[in-house]
């Protein structure tokens, strides 16, 4: 069993004084090869089933190569010819064990017509980057690998390695034939072994509707995604002649019961003091609500209402189900013999997709209907936090964005950082800031504001600098 680090200057929002780092003068080279590089990444059509993520790694590698990279310390490699991940090595002066910054290539399908720009060409409009893929997850990396290439071109040498992996498959799930940090733990795990995981695909500031910058949240946990397929089945027959058990009635009726699940309301080692840390941002009853809620114990009737009145924060306090898909039947004019549907469940750090199905099956109430995990691993890790490598983060954080509070956060989503805890690997989840109307990504006109992009280059770099030193 490892260590589980936990500080109480790391669970007070990193209220602990920490040494000033001096700040790095941020080439201004770095930020135009970021955006020259996120544009190039954009153009790129890496989403399933017919987008080529070995395109966009190629690109990534030919950058690093002429930033002096030598050519066996940039691959390109993946399970197939169409699915390939970009990993490079910045070797570095000491033994110790190599720090991986991650962030993958590929990313959720997206219409032409349902977007109002094309969602295959950076589009720059009204102080913002539009496009697919601009906060999920080319944005970083496109960072982290101009930044890369920023420390190889200026002769940096870090004490250790220094790794990079952009990959493939992220959005696919835990497939390991479509998934590049399963694939590649499986089959080339030397190449991104490392002590810890800086991922640019998770945590992230928040900006108060007036402007301010309220808090960096650094990943230090994150959700378990899991899938069930609900499933009835019937002999069928003709339309003409109804009969009792239409599968699609059956379905339909036990949707209904997990719309009104409620799993239980649960405050957890990160959570507690990011509930402490909004209430210094809000005021009157909704900070009183906050304050009661990460309390010890903390308060039932306050954690009941503020996971009613706000979905963030539902999400944050327990498990959650939805329905996402359904199938049904085989013509118009035909009682249906099968009907289906996908509930998408994401479980909190130390429960288990077999409880979850448990309480969905009590639930639903109808033994006619099958209730059957089809995607996702079998637990969530619990959380590890090395105040050291917080401390880190924290310093970098400090150069950019000068007294906001770092906090650590759940990550209520999923990311490939879920398989290196598997293996008992920290990681630790960095984004930029973006205010409630920019959360777009898998959705229409997803986009990044161009300060905080910038930010998030320059922040990343001293990140890299600081942990190389």
């Amino acid at each position: 069993m490892r260590r589980v680090f936990v500080s109480v200057c790391v669970l007070v929002a990193l209220s602990c004084p920490v040494a000033p780092s001096p700040a790095q003068v941020v080439p201004p080279s770095l930020v135009a090869s970021s955006r020259q590089l996120l544009r190039d990444l954009i153009g790129i059509n890496t989403a399933e089933p017919d987008g080529n993520t070995t395109t966009a790694a190629t690109r990534v590698a030919d950058v690093l190569k002429a930033a002096g990279f030598a050519a066996e310390d940039v691959q390109v490699i993946g399970a197939d010819a169409r699915r390939g991940n970009v990993v490079a090595r910045l070797a570095g002066r000491g033994p110790g064990k190599p720090i991986l910054f991650l962030a993958h290539l590929d990313v959720v399908p997206a219409l032409r017509e349902d977007w109002t720009t094309d969602p295959y060409t950076l589009v720059e409009k009204d102080g913002y980057y539009y496009g697919r893929g601009t906060t999920d997850d080319k944005q970083f990396a496109a960072i982290f690998a101009a930044v890369f290439a920023q420390l190889k071109r200026e002769g940096f040498v870090p004490d250790r390695d220094l790794v990079l992996a952009l990959t493939t498959g992220e959005e696919s799930g835990a497939d390991e034939t479509a998934n590049g940090v399963m694939w590649l733990l499986k089959h080339h795990r030397p190449l991104i072994d490392a002590a810890y995981v800086i991922n640019g695909d998770a945590g992230g500031g928040m900006i108060a509707s007036d402007g301010r910058y309220l808090g960096y949240g650094v990943q230090a946990a994150e959700k378990l995604y899991a899938d069930f397929t609900l499933e009835a089945t019937h002999d069928g027959g003709h339309s003409s002649r109804p009969v009792k058990g239409n599968p699609i009635y059956r379905i339909v009726r036990a949707l209904s019961r997990v719309e009104t699940l409620a799993l239980p309301l649960k405050v957890g080692p990160v959570t507690q003091p990011f509930l402490a840390f909004l209430a210094t941002t809000e005021s009157g009853q909704k900070a009183a609500d906050l304050r009661a809620a990460a309390a010890t114990p903390p308060d039932p009737s306050a954690l009941s209402k503020l996971a009613d009145e706000d979905p963030s924060l539902n999400a944050q306090l327990r498990t959650t189900c939805v329905a996402t898909q359904m199938t049904a039947g085989h013509a118009p004019n035909a009682l249906p013999q099968r009907a289906r549907a996908n509930v998408n469940c994401r479980i909190l750090p130390g429960e288990t997709p077999a409880a979850i199905r448990a309480a969905l099956v009590t639930a639903i109430d109808d033994t006619a209907v099958s209730v059957t995990q089809t995607e996702g691993v079998q637990h969530a890790p619990l959380v590890r936090l090395d105040p050291a490598v917080m401390a880190l983060i924290t310093r970098a954080a400090g150069v950019v964005w000068p007294g906001v509070p770092v906090v650590p956060v759940l990550e209520v989503g999923a990311s490939d950082g879920l398989f290196f805890r598997e293996l008992g690997v920290d990681v630790y989840g960095v984004y930029h800031f973006e205010r409630d109307e920019d959360k777009r990504a898998h959705g229409k006109d997803e986009r990044i504001g161009f300060k905080q992009f910038d930010e998030a280059a320059r922040f990343s770099y001293e990140l890299a600098k600081i942990i190389g030193r």
